[in-house]
């Protein structure tokens, strides 16, 4: 290390600093004649002072031990490279443990990895030892600079070497500059594996520019995005599903924010049978018909981005959707896409999120392991928790979702669930009458039960809102009833209590649904509670 070369960084950044050499030693607990000496050229500051001393002048290490250091590691890597390139690489890995962030030097360590392990008599064992530190590396460079593009290179000349030819064209394809992806691309593809990556590279541009389209939200911009899908992509159907869906989508908001209902559920309507459409393909390769993309099928754009689950997603986010013209929309999903299975431990975490999202609302809340409101006591309870300790909310959310974790991976939470793959919309809690009562819901003790019978409680039935109404209390309830008589019940009851729900027309819904399923009143506490609080039962 040049001694005079730190001494002059020290005394230029405390200069700039306005610190006196005096005060400088005082706070490092020196003497002023040692820092004399660091910026005199005489000594070195010890090791132990270099980050207290950095933060003073607010310098980073690398500063006050760079320059110099690191011009002189450059200097040995041009040396190196002049014998070999195993000499090359340990003056690399040399320079990255004093300049460990240095992006010349994070670069070289994954090239030099590179050339070892594809150059000509490398042994099997040692190649793949090098090309696999090299990807590793070259991955970490693109993320960490994703604007780069020799990186992307290195890394989709990694993959090749190591026989990941699919991983090393979609690494090309993030190349932008072009005569470097195509560089790249000629190194190592035949003529007709180009002209499917260029094809490739039209569709990536062609769906940034119709997402960037809809983005403007007005009537010229989805005009134009359907000008384009016309253009590039004629007749052919399962192109026009993949890209359109999302233009009917923001087709349709347009037409609701400009007060023309109809159009707006037409729209919708559009959107969903696009979606579903593609969705019943599969994952079978489907060809495409459209020139551009001749040769091109599906899978290889990635249909799996548009399905049903995710135009779900996106409609049950957006309020706007809620709009009463769209429920005819809404009772032929849940009748043609969404499906009733049983709640197990891997689904847990999809229940937590789904009464987080549909169920608890504001800062009211919700017990997550039953799905029934609190009791004003808990919920003063709580409040009184959360003004006591500092980001009890946060505290208590966590020990909810550790409850449901282990309620459900144990088996002492069930039921079933409405989804559509991992999105919930409905839960029906049920299960033993016998094994409630043992957990202490006395509610389901006040009535005798046949003699002999085996009774499933249904405890709650919980629907998002958006299918509220659209006849998804009625499906669930059925397939949970089909399930009971399946594994042995004989009886079946439900606890309707009319001031557990804030939402009056659900309940009503709750209601009509019991009754159409057949089940009758046995019990009425309407007078011991506020409100309808009815024993119903149903024989199986």
């Amino acid at each position: 290390m040049n001694q005079y070369t730190m001494g002059e960084k020290i005394r230029k950044y405390r200069l700039n600093k306005g610190i006196t050499q005096d005060a400088l030693a005082a706070e490092l607990h020196v003497s002023s004649q040692a820092v004399s000496k660091w910026e005199n050229g005489q000594n070195t500051p010890d090791i132990s002072l270099l980050i207290p001393l950095s933060r003073l002048l607010e310098v980073s290490v690398n500063d006050l031990l760079g320059g110099d250091r690191k011009h002189e590691f450059e200097q040995r890597l041009m040396d190196a490279e002049n014998f070999n390139d195993e000499l090359a690489l340990l003056v690399v890995y040399e320079a990255l443990k004093e300049f460990p962030d240095d992006e010349f030097f994070l670069y070289q360590r994954a090239n030099y990895e590179y050339k070892l392990a594809t150059r000509n008599g490398a042994q099997r064992g040692s190649s793949l030892r090098y090309i696999s530190k090299a990807i590793h590396h070259s991955e970490k460079l693109v993320e960490k600079f994703p604007d780069n593009d020799n990186y992307k290179s290195l890394l989709a000349h990694s993959y090749f070497a190591i026989g990941e030819k699919t991983k090393a064209l979609q690494a090309t394809c993030s190349i932008d500059d072009k005569e470097t992806r195509d560089h790249c691309v000629e190194s190592f593809s035949n003529p007709n594996e180009v002209r499917l990556l260029r094809q490739k590279r039209i569709q990536v541009l062609m769906s940034q520019l119709i997402f960037q389209l809809g983005k403007y939200n007005t009537r010229e911009s989805i005009d134009v995005a359907y000008t384009l899908a016309d253009a590039m992509l004629g007749d052919d159907r399962s192109m026009r599903c993949f890209y359109l869906w999302r233009v009917y989508l923001i087709d349709a908001l347009w037409h609701l924010d400009n007060g023309n209902i109809d159009l707006y559920n037409v729209k919708l309507t559009q959107a969903y049978e696009c979606v579903k459409e593609l969705d019943l393909f599969g994952v079978d390769d489907i060809s495409c018909r459209a020139k551009i993309f001749d040769g091109l099928s599906i899978s290889q754009i990635q249909r799996s981005q548009a399905s049903v689950k995710e135009f779900l997603y996106e409609f049950l986010y957006q309020p706007r959707l809620l709009h009463p013209a769209s429920i005819d929309l809404r009772c032929r999903i849940v009748q043609e896409s969404i499906n009733c299975h049983v709640l197990n431990k891997f689904f847990w975490e999809r229940y937590y999120q789904f009464c987080k999202d549909f169920i608890c609302k504001g800062d009211y809340f919700s017990n997550y392991s039953t799905g029934w409101h609190i009791t004003d006591e808990e919920f003063k309870q709580k409040m009184d928790f959360i003004a006591s300790k500092e980001n009890a909310y946060l505290y208590l959310k966590e020990n909810e979702k550790n409850e449901v974790e282990q309620l459900i991976s144990t088996g002492q939470m069930r039921g079933y669930v409405a989804s559509v793959g991992d999105k919930f919309f409905a839960f029906c809690h049920c299960g033993n009458k016998e094994s409630f009562k043992q957990y202490g819901f006395k509610e389901l003790s006040f009535s005798d039960s046949p003699s002999g019978a085996k009774i499933l409680s249904i405890v709650e039935i919980l629907i998002a809102d958006l299918f509220k109404g659209c006849g998804l209390v009625k499906k669930l309830l059925s397939y949970t009833l089909e399930q009971a008589k399946k594994n042995g019940y004989t009886h079946a009851e439900v606890y309707p209590l009319e001031r557990m729900h804030d939402d009056k027309e659900y309940f009503k819904e709750l209601l009509e649904c019991y009754q159409n399923a057949g089940f009758t009143l046995v019990i009425d506490r309407s007078n011991e509670t506020d409100g309808i609080n009815y024993l119903m039962r149903k024989e199986l």
